[in-house]
């Protein structure tokens, strides 16, 4: 049996090669404040500051650069435990794929 770990980890979900949508997910207790500093809301009245969860509730999201600046939009999609794949927190980050 596996020994318990503290640790996040963050992992590419989605298959290698070409496609127009790229997954990654971070699970662990950590999960949710490192999805928090890398992503701002992208709509509404919060837009540009900090990311608000709500468990189980896919939002629009902005990920941003090492400058502040967008890279990228995602569907961002929290999980808590103990109700998740991993059954520890996590985040679910859905943006563009591909190499390109």
């Amino acid at each position: 049996m596996p020994l318990p770990t503290d640790d996040t980890i963050a992992a590419i979900a989605t298959a290698a090669g070409r496609g127009g949508i790229g997954m990654v997910r971070l699970s662990g207790g950590q999960a949710w404040p490192i999805a928090r500093a890398v992503l701002l809301a992208a709509n509404g009245v919060n837009s540009g500051e900090s990311l608000a969860f709500e468990p189980w509730r896919a939002v629009l999201a902005k990920v941003a650069g090492e400058d502040g600046s967008t890279v990228d939009e995602a569907i961002v999609t929290p999980f808590s435990k103990p109700h998740s794949y991993t059954a520890e927190d996590m985040v679910e980050i859905t943006c563009h794929g591909s190499p390109v």
